[in-house]
Order: C-alpha cells, then structure tokens, then sequence
C-alpha cells in the first residue's frame, strides 16, 4: 500500500467521512486502484450512512468488486442497490472521465438486465356483502424488464408466462387462509436475459373478533312473467319468463285504428288518417339514444393497492346456520437470491 492510499484510510479512521470527505478519499482510491482498501472503506461507512447516501455507496460497492472480479460479492450489492434502493439514479464525481463512464455504462448495463420488480401489493376485491371467502386472491407490481415468470408452491408450479414492462397481475389461490388463521408461501422466480431473482411472497391471515350470525339476504331474484302472443283468440306463443319486462313504448303517435271492413257511420276512415313527419323523426332519434344507453359502459373504479386487506365474508356451519367473520390478510415480500451465469446464493437482502 502506497503513502497516499494510507493517508487516505488513516482521513476516513479519523471521522473524516462524517464531513463528506469520504467521497474524495473513495475518488482517489479508485483512481489509485486501490481497490481493497476502497472496498475496506466503503462497507462499513455503507452500514453506518444516512439513507440518502445508501445508493450510491451500494452501487459503488458493486462497481469496485465489478473491477476485482469479486463476481459473488458484486451480486449481492448489485441486488442491495435494486431491491433496498430501487435502483435510483446515482452519480459520483471520479477523479478521471474514464472512470465515470466506466461507472455509468456498468450501472446501464444492470438496468437493462436486471428483472426489477417493484410495489408489489394486494389487490382490493371490493367484493359484495354477504359473499362467501374468496377463493383466490390478486397481486399486482410494476415491472422493468421484459421477463419470464414461474409462480410455485413448494414444488408445485402454479403458473408460468410473460412479465411485459409496466403493470402486471398474478392470482394467488387463498381459499385456505379463510379456514382458520395461517400462512401461505409462494415462490416466485422471474428471468430476465441471463439473471434469474427469486421472492418469496408470504400471506398471512388472522381472524379479528368472533363469528356473528349473517343478516338475512335480501330475496332480488326478477319477478317471474308470463309472455302469450295470441291470434284470433287462438294462443301461438307462451313462455314464461325471469328477466324484468322491458317497459313499453309510448311513442305518443296516433297511427289510426285497425283496418277492417270500412263503414263510414262507425268510424273514420283508415286510409285518410295521417301523423307528423316530426313526430316520427323524433321517435327514430329517442330509438337510437335507447340503443346508444344500452350499450355504454360505466368506467371501472381505480384499483385499491394495498400490503393489508380486510374481509368480511359469510359462511355455512355444519348445522346450516351462516354466520359471518373477518379476517385480516397481510402481504410480505422478500428477495431470497439471485442466480447468474451458473452461480445460486440464497442470500436474503433486507
């Protein structure tokens, strides 16, 4: 070890990264590749370092055990930087240009590898009252790369396909939560080129107070009715029928009275009678506004994102009775490990 690279371990053994000159000592450690020491530096100030300077000590470490070809140890901090740290924007004033564009691209080059997956949550059913327990259960997250998934539990794989960038969903089977109080363990590994991160997603539920009797459902069923076209007295057609009739339509035209044999003392004559060109162009246009409601949709509500969910659903006892409970399920996401180029650490990050 040079002079100047123990002048500069012996400034940062004083306290003199707590005055920020921990950047500059760094600086020109790397500048001396003196990547030991810089590496002996770094760690334990990344331990003790506010959080606003964790990302970059983070992505720094990676970078100098990236030039040591310490490959293990530049995983580790590379998945440190994406899943502590999320992968932000990070810059360093290096002592040569070289060096900071070798920093960069090295930073670029895991950003467009990396299967980053973020924000993972539940998603809130918003299920009717009076609903039996769910039988499944949504997450959502946000996603950076394009990637294949494989969703498992223990070693049965549940489902496998395409993460595309931007927001995604997977649906978990839960029915067992609502039984009585438990957990869930989900695998889920993502591959992303050569790099394969393996999470771990816990569900756990817990009941909240005692079964209560459920309130008596409210019969809606549509009112049975009967539909008979009939002809001379004679009926052709008779169905019955649960949707609800459709309401007639009153078009308030006078289209004259039935054509039968004319007479004249009786009533007027059909042929002459007549309505208003307007009236009927009015009747076209409220058809076609019927048609036009008919078809339109109400937009769907936001999605309710959540890492907590409370349900209160019904169920039947043994006896018939239903009664009603509430359970509280709570979302847990963890990084296991990550596997590249042949090498697996189970190493859990945070």
């Amino acid at each position: 070890m040079n002079k100047k690279a123990v002048l500069c371990l012996f400034l940062f053994l004083c306290g003199s990264s707590i005055f920020g000159q921990w950047r500059e000592d760094v600086k020109n450690l790397i500048n001396l590749s003196d990547y030991e020491d810089a590496i002996r530096m770094l760690e334990p100030l990344y331990e003790k370092a506010e959080e606003i300077d964790r990302p970059v000590l983070s992505a720094l470490l990676a970078f100098v055990h990236h030039r040591r070809q310490h490959r293990e140890s530049e995983h580790e901090w590379i998945v440190r930087y994406f899943e502590l740290h999320w992968g932000r924007p990070v810059s360093f004033g290096f002592s040569t240009p070289r060096d900071g564009a070798e920093f960069q691209s090295f930073l670029t080059l895991w950003r467009e590898r990396y299967p980053f997956v973020s924000d993972i949550h539940l998603i809130d059913p918003r299920r009717p009252a009076g609903s039996g327990p769910p039988d499944r259960l949504v997450i959502g997250m946000e996603v950076a790369n394009t990637g294949l998934y494989k969703l498992r539990q223990g070693e049965t794989v549940l489902a496998g396909s395409l993460l595309l960038p931007g927001y995604n969903t997977l649906s978990l089977p839960a029915r067992r939560l609502f039984d009585s109080d438990g957990i869930l363990l989900f695998i889920l590994e993502i591959k992303s080129g050569d790099v394969l991160l393996i999470k771990k997603i816990t569900l756990e539920s817990q009941f909240e107070g005692t079964e209560q009797k459920a309130p008596q459902k409210e019969d809606r069923r549509d009112p049975e009715f009967r539909i008979r076209l009939l002809f001379d007295g004679e009926t052709l057609v008779d169905s019955r029928k649960r949707k609800r009739p459709p309401e007639p339509v009153r078009t308030g035209i006078d289209f004259g009275v039935p054509y039968k044999n004319h007479d004249p003392e009786k009533r007027p004559d059909p042929l002459n009678q007549s309505f208003s060109i307007l009236s009927a162009v009015g009747l076209a246009a409220h058809l076609i506004r019927s048609l036009a409601e008919k078809n339109a949709y109400e937009p769907l509500p936001p999605l309710r994102k959540v890492r907590m969910l409370e349900l209160t659903f019904c169920r039947v006892r043994e006896d018939g009775t239903a009664v009603e409970r509430k359970a509280v399920v709570r979302l847990r996401v963890e990084t296991e490990g990550l596997q590249l180029y042949g090498g697996v650490r189970e190493k859990r990050v945070g």
